[in-house]
């Protein structure tokens, strides 16, 4: 029934239930597993979090490898979660806008089921904005399984 599966995982305990779930999917149907993970751009309120501190791009810049490589070490840990399960996941991180590449990724991999973790958000955001989640099911190319 899937060939291919992909969770978004952000180490958030939804999106930890999300892999479990996606472990669990992999092995049932014994495939191979994908995870995206999305850094996005800090918000430029971070500059002026410290405001006796100059700004300084560099700073920025070096939070923001920082989180990468925080993420990429998350990431190895999936994968080695995954292998003692006895399921292969190829996990990638990018930068970007959440849902964007992640319905981007899901297409590119010809994803055939797309693993959500739900995130609890006050009902005023996702009224006016909408919740990444409902942005990625409209947009997703796949089915999706939202996990809780």
């Amino acid at each position: 029934m899937f060939s291919k599966i992909l969770v978004a995982f952000d180490h958030s305990s939804e999106s930890d239930k999300a892999l479990d779930a996606g472990i669990e999917l992999a092995k049932l149907y014994r495939v191979d597993l994908f995870s995206i993970t999305v850094t996005e751009d800090l918000p430029s309120y971070v500059s002026m979090s410290y405001p006796d501190i100059p700004f300084d791009p560099e700073m920025l810049k070096e939070l923001d490898d920082k989180r990468e490589l925080f993420y990429i070490d998350l990431s190895r840990e999936a994968v080695d979660k995954a292998a003692k399960a006895g399921v292969t996941l190829h996990a990638t991180v990018v930068h970007g806008f959440e849902s964007e590449a992640i319905v981007a990724h899901a297409r590119e991999i010809k994803a055939d089921l797309l693993l959500l973790g739900l995130h609890p958000h006050p009902a005023v955001i996702d009224h006016l904005w909408g919740s990444t989640e409902q942005k990625i099911a409209w947009a997703a190319p796949c089915s999706i399984l939202a996990v809780r």
